[in-house]
């Protein structure tokens, strides 16, 4: 018998579009920041949700929790943090903790086998190219916010991996 060509209507349009989770490919989102303090972020991965299965590695600070669409993963690397404890962190600390961070990106890398790797920040995208183990996976950097680089001193630890990321 033959298949009817009638529109299908469906009450939820949008679940009957998404494909089945085991058929989505794998998005690794790495962003070092805190991804909780980003509504426009929360709002992309539950978007990307829909057609991705989505991980996301991002460095262990405190703050608010959002709610994250089930099937989402979150590793938080290293030790929790408050903001002010970052930033008072010393020099050889921070190189350790993003040394830390990436060793955790390219551990998720090999792990989750991604089809792509958003990365959300500089800090991200910088790790996700130190990783060196992409193999062809394609990274896509989103720069949202970027001060101008001459505002960035010349010693401070976010001054190198940014320019590096652009």
């Amino acid at each position: 018998m033959g298949t009817s060509l009638q529109p299908q209507i469906s009450a939820a349009p949008s679940q009957a579009i998404a494909p089945a989770a085991s058929a989505r490919p794998r998005l690794l989102v790495v962003i070092y920041s805190n991804p909780d303090y980003y509504p426009v972020m929360v709002s992309a991965v539950r978007e990307m949700s829909r057609h991705f299965r989505v991980s996301i590695v991002s460095r262990n600070s405190e703050g608010p929790g959002a709610v994250w669409p089930d099937g989402v993963s979150i590793a938080r690397v290293g030790k929790a943090r408050t903001p002010a404890q970052i930033e008072q962190a010393s020099a050889i600390s921070k190189v350790a903790e993003f040394a830390s961070f990436i060793h955790a990106v390219r551990n998720a890398i090999r792990t989750l086998c991604p089809g792509v790797i958003y990365a959300y920040d500089a800090m991200g995208f910088a790790a996700v190219m130190r990783a060196e183990i992409s193999g062809g996976v394609p990274a896509v950097f989103h720069c949202h916010d970027l001060p101008p680089l001459e505002r960035f001193p010349m010693l401070s630890f976010q001054t190198w991996p940014t320019r590096h990321a652009i």
